[in-house]
């Protein structure tokens, strides 16, 4: 058996792997998709992806998204694993361990987001730091349709972390259930009542940023709190969202004023729930106060002024939802100033019902988590707090499209 560096030459066997043990119609499974994902930035210049082969058959793959990362105070050369697949006929038998040990031989900063549960310990067993979930926010925008989509939220359900890609379409719900009385929702009414409360700029989507500029402002405003994030320099920002392929990412403030939201707009896919398919919610990626003060609680009127002016544009453009993802909780003040609510066991349950993915709409999924290890002079272990931890939606091989057609991997 031979385990090497992915190659271009590989591709056919790749993909004909992928749709065979993961899906067959997998965004993955589209060359310019695989290319842009696992090209990364501040790499060597060539695929970093692991291949394992045998009798000239593909029976392993572990791809690699190189970039460069903040631990500590120094910038390593870092990698994140994304799409870790081996053959069930010879799984158990040490092969994934050895795909992913290629990687970190390579690599001083490694990290993964959305990890199996089931394969957790083998990380941890291996001096990763584990986070149970990246912190998650939501704000009713529009009342009407975020009745709707909550409506749907079966009454029990156990949500668990999985890297299985979930089915195209969600299950149909014949009525919504009758726990959804007026007291039920009255914390989502007070929520968007506060929102509408705020104070709000008036805001547009910006013509292309500028990418060097992107960098300083993340690297000025995160520089005295990050111990583990990527560094996001220009080619950073450039890659992984001016050069999207699957993904229009939207950018709202000024590089020199109160700072810059990046967000996204997304349909939300439910066939079989004709009442919710095809509402919009907004994706909120990266916020970049340009205050670092605003990272430890201090107050941010411009910034928070043009959130809210985010979310504004937002219901303007008939979404019903917003959302944001962050290891850290750093800016929750902030978020709940303005009616954001933390979808956590100790928030009301109404936002308990929020579904976690929308295209495909799915309910019962537990918080995406996070496994990484930082150089060993820089640790991982109880000296790495978690609000010292950068890492949103958009890191790894998160932010992708789940619904894809089969004519585009053709």
């Amino acid at each position: 058996m031979e385990l090497r560096d992915y190659q271009p030459a590989d591709w056919g066997d790749v993909r004909s792997f992928l749709r065979a043990h993961w899906r067959p119609n997998h965004p993955l499974t589209d060359l310019e998709v695989f290319r842009w994902q696992f090209t990364g930035f501040g790499g060597p210049g060539q695929p970093v992806s692991q291949v394992a082969v045998d009798d000239r058959k593909v029976v392993g793959f572990l791809g690699g998204i190189p970039g460069l990362y903040r631990c500590g105070d120094e910038v390593a050369p870092g990698v994140a694993f994304d799409v870790w697949i081996v053959d069930p006929q010879i799984q158990n038998r040490g092969l994934g361990l050895l795909l992913m040990k290629a990687l970190e031989d390579r690599f001083s900063a490694c990290c993964s987001l959305g990890v199996n549960p089931k394969v957790v310990q083998y990380y941890t067993r291996r001096g990763y730091h584990h986070g149970d979930r990246l912190y998650r926010w939501v704000v009713p925008l529009r009342m009407d349709g975020c009745q709707r989509l909550i409506a749907f939220a079966p009454e029990t359900g156990s949500a668990t972390n999985t890297t299985a890609t979930p089915p195209a379409v969600s299950v149909a719900v014949a009525a919504p259930p009758a726990r959804h009385t007026a007291a039920f929702v009255r914390p989502l009414v007070d929520a968007h009542a506060r929102l509408l409360e705020a104070p709000a700029a008036a805001v547009e989507p910006m013509p292309r940023p500028d990418p060097a500029a992107l960098a300083e402002l993340h690297l000025r405003s995160t520089a005295q709190w990050l111990r583990f994030g990527l560094h996001r320099t220009a080619e950073f920002w450039t890659w992984r969202y001016l050069r999207c392929p699957v993904y229009e990412y939207l950018f709202f403030g000024t590089l020199a004023g109160p700072g810059v939201v990046v967000a996204r707009v997304e349909a939300i896919v439910s066939p079989d729930n004709p009442v919710v398919h095809g509402l919009k919610v907004l994706r909120l990626i990266e916020l970049l106060p340009a205050r670092p003060e605003t990272w430890d609680g201090g107050a941010d009127g411009p910034f928070a002024e043009l959130l809210a002016g985010v979310l504004m544009w937002a219901i303007e453009a008939g979404c019903v939802l917003a959302d944001f993802q962050h290891s850290s909780p750093r800016l929750a003040g902030l978020l709940e100033w303005l009616g954001f609510a933390p979808q956590n066991a100790a928030a009301a349950p109404v936002f308990a019902a929020v579904p976690p993915l929308f295209a495909p709409l799915r309910y019962n999924v537990g918080p995406i988590n996070y496994v990484l290890r930082s150089p060993p002079r820089v640790g991982n272990g109880p000296a790495l707090d978690p609000r010292d931890v950068y890492l949103v939606k958009s890191d790894a091989g998160m932010d992708r499209p789940h619904v894809w057609s089969p004519a585009a991997a053709e």
